[in-house]
């Protein structure tokens, strides 16, 4: 019996170099895997991490007075070329008055979206837009109209992007909300900040939209004047309704990277600006032009012009 366990020792002892080879593979192998997995999620974190957030973030308001509020964006440590900015807020309680523009205008960003034929920034139609539906939308783009070249990525804080006027309706009271819309990293039909890196498509790095402005409306509004007394008459014939505009056929999409739209063979200020006069437009507006789409998503924004951009004096296949 001692002479079989101590064989089955020897036979134990003469494994026990392999073992712990094999157990050494095992950790090697388990700790390099949880290292690449770590490092993975810390690059996927990385990604995102841009912020949208106002100032100030409370306001306190009577019926039919003004007040300003600040759009502000930080790309904390990663240098973006564009963003798209959706500020959404109740048009029953509020009216956008004006959205002005930072003097001087950010280096990196002399072009804000949507633009005019000039290239100028087209702000009446932000404002006539936004009391018709609601929201606040507009884009900055890493393009100089002037000098028609691409501007240099931007890293740090922009504050103000814009500066929004609004002013609480008259009869309007209670508590109203101005916030930012966002769906998440992976949406691209909402607020973006958007980063071009080499030889890939544009990424959003968007990670959250900071707190809303908490508007609070209280007091009385001003007494307004009494109408005057309806002269008697006969009464006006009802005007006909304006028939509305026949809906288009849905319309197919191919993914591009750019799109080539003048005579020229390369992509150009013209290509860019075509894009940027359409910005905002989403299906079911009369004005959306599938054409300008680039990634399909349904919405013309920052993402399409920068795919444009991606391929800046080069010719679009």
């Amino acid at each position: 019996m001692r002479f079989i366990t101590s064989l089955l020792g020897e036979k134990y002892r003469r494994f026990l170099p392999l073992l712990i080879l094999i157990g050494l593979t095992v950790v090697t192998f388990l700790t390099l895997s949880l290292t690449r997995i770590s490092q993975e999620l810390r690059s996927r974190a990385a990604a995102d991490t841009a912020t949208l957030s106002f100032s100030p973030t409370s306001v306190n308001v009577a019926p039919n007075q003004t007040f300003n509020v600040a759009t502000i964006l930080n790309t904390n440590g990663q240098a973006i070329v564009g963003a798209d900015i959706i500020v959404q807020f109740d048009q029953t309680k509020l009216t956008l008055e004006t959205i002005a523009l930072p003097s001087p205008l950010p280096a990196t960003f002399q072009t804000y979206a949507p633009v005019t034929t000039s290239g100028g920034f087209d702000a009446a139609r932000v404002v006539t837009d936004a009391n018709t539906n609601g929201q606040i939308q507009f884009g900055i783009i890493a393009f100089n109209w002037t000098t028609e070249q691409l501007t240099t990525a931007f890293n740090g804080v922009i504050s103000p992007i814009a500066t929004l006027t609004f002013r609480a309706k008259t009869g309007a009271s209670g508590s109203t909300a101005i916030s930012y819309k966002y769906d998440g990293a992976t949406a691209t039909t909402d607020s973006n900040v958007v980063i071009a890196p080499a030889g890939g498509d544009p990424e959003d790095i968007l990670s959250n939209a900071l707190s809303p402005v908490a508007v609070t409306i209280a007091g009385a509004s001003p007494t307004p004047s009494p109408s005057p007394s309806a002269t008697p008459g006969a009464s006006p014939s009802p005007s006909a309704s304006p028939s509305s505009a026949p809906s288009s056929s849905p319309v197919s999409c191919t993914v591009r990277q750019c799109a080539n739209y003048n005579t020229t063979s390369t992509i150009d200020v013209q290509d860019i600006m075509l894009i940027a006069n359409r910005w905002g437009f989403s299906t079911g507006n009369l004005n959306y032009d599938v054409l300008y789409d680039l990634n399909c998503d349904g919405t013309i924004n920052i993402i399409d012009i920068q795919r444009q951009a991606n391929n800046w004096g080069g010719i679009c296949q």
